[in-house]
């Protein structure tokens, strides 16, 4: 299920404005744009604004929560390509 802006903020209370911000800065997988200019994310986009914001209350700057987020993604494309599977995942 894929969830347009204003809903992914409102189940992550977190504004749009800042969804935007976190898109632009790379905290949070680029969106779906449709015909009408609208972004849609996927529902795997609430763990990761929940991962950002938990970092956040533990003290970590957002360019810290870009680093971290970054090597995960890396890391499990080597597993991936390890195991010869083709695919997107956050972990």
């Amino acid at each position: 299920m894929q969830l347009k802006i204003g809903e992914l903020a409102q189940k992550t209370h977190v504004s749009t404005a800042t969804l935007r911000y976190y898109e632009q800065c790379g905290l949070l997988s680029r969106a779906n744009r449709a015909d009408n200019g609208y972004r849609y994310y996927p529902e795997e986009a609430i763990q990761q604004i929940e991962f950002i914001k938990k970092a956040q209350q533990l003290g970590f700057s957002l360019q810290d929560i870009a680093t971290i987020l970054q090597k995960r993604i890396i890391r499990v494309c080597i597993v991936i390509m390890g195991r010869n599977i083709v695919g997107s995942y956050f972990i």
